[in-house]
């Protein structure tokens, strides 16, 4: 599953298109959660996207009991919107 961003600010670098892409995700028994995903910066060239990964990593979440990967999902937007992370 993919999701676009506008205006990311990423590790301290603003990145005007992103795109996270969630890979995987898992539950333990206690409801903790997390993801494997990679962060994309977008850019066009000659009115071509080209699409670069910056970085994949883990995201802790705390697991709800609905659909793991909305929730995945959600969790990892709200917090790339965060311009605290």
């Amino acid at each position: 599953m993919k999701q676009r961003i506008d205006n990311l600010s990423f590790e301290g670098v603003l990145v005007p298109k992103a795109e996270v892409e969630l890979i995987s995700c898992w539950v333990d028994a206690s409801n903790k959660a997390n993801t494997h995903h990679k962060v994309s910066s977008i850019r066009l060239v000659d009115g071509v996207e080209v699409v670069t990964e910056l970085k994949q990593y883990n995201h802790p979440f705390d697991y709800q009991g609905d659909n793991i990967i909305a929730e995945a999902m959600q969790s990892l937007g709200a917090y790339l919107a965060d311009p605290t992370t």
